[in-house]
């Protein structure tokens, strides 16, 4: 069996209830990523403006991260 085949067999075994799982499992983690952010943000000085500045950028960017992965749950869901 060449690498393509063992490929194709070992995506056949993962089965879309394993994936789901792991989706959720992500999307769970980005929430709680976005309220870590959420609490520094809070809790920063008012003069810290750069890292105000780099943790609301790593905060938007794992909301980007959370909508992408709840638009996978919901096609995994329904593909179901």
């Amino acid at each position: 069996m060449n690498e393509y085949g063992r490929a194709a067999g070992a995506l056949e075994r993962f089965n879309r209830c394993d994936a789901a799982h792991a989706a959720e499992a992500i999307q769970r983690d980005f929430r709680n990523l976005i309220a870590i952010f959420d609490h520094q943000l809070g809790s920063l000085p008012h003069d810290e403006l750069p890292a105000q500045s780099h943790i609301s950028e790593a905060k938007r960017t794992a909301e980007r991260g959370l909508e992408l992965v709840e638009d996978l749950v919901e096609l995994l869901r329904t593909s179901r």
